[in-house]
């Protein structure tokens, strides 16, 4: 006889980090936060945004595939939720290689400064949902990350 496994829902069970975290990532007492900015020309350009006096606690790792209709919508759900947690975070979207605009969009948006904790990484060519989760795993600043769609599939306001 097997035991079922409880049905809380996943914004209440505990969160496993993925083996890519790096512990040794959250020993320094500062870390500077970062986001990518456009320059007229369409340059990718790194900017500052100064030292935070917490370590980020978690990053927001974004696919993003032709989603022109919903990325923005979705930047602001995720965003507001995480700044309402009380949670250090940054939200790193990546573009992979999209053709109907979002990159146009995404790139507007990251020059804005409308969303200072989103690192904006548009990939070179398009290497599909699991290389980006493959990847930002890997160069998440953070001690927990965290997967989603940009899609409006997930419940991300929570």
């Amino acid at each position: 006889m097997t035991t079922p496994r409880p049905t809380t829902p996943a914004a209440s069970r505990p969160c496993k980090a993925s083996p890519a975290t790096k512990t040794s990532a959250v020993k320094a007492s500062a870390v500077k936060a970062s986001a990518v900015k456009a320059s007229p020309t369409g340059q990718v350009l790194t900017v500052d945004l100064g030292k935070s006096d917490r370590p980020i606690d978690v990053t927001v790792v974004l696919p993003v595939f032709n989603e022109v209709g919903h990325v923005e919508a979705e930047l602001v759900r995720i965003s507001a939720a995480m700044d309402d947690s009380g949670y250090v975070y940054d939200l790193d979207v990546y573009d992979d290689r999209s053709t109907d605009g979002t990159r146009d969009l995404l790139t507007a948006l990251a020059a804005s400064g409308r969303f200072p904790r989103m690192r904006y990484l548009p990939r070179a060519r398009n290497g599909g949902s699991g290389t980006i989760r493959r990847v930002g795993s890997t160069d998440a600043r953070g001690r927990l990350v965290v997967w989603t769609d940009a899609d409006m599939t997930y419940p991300n306001e929570r």
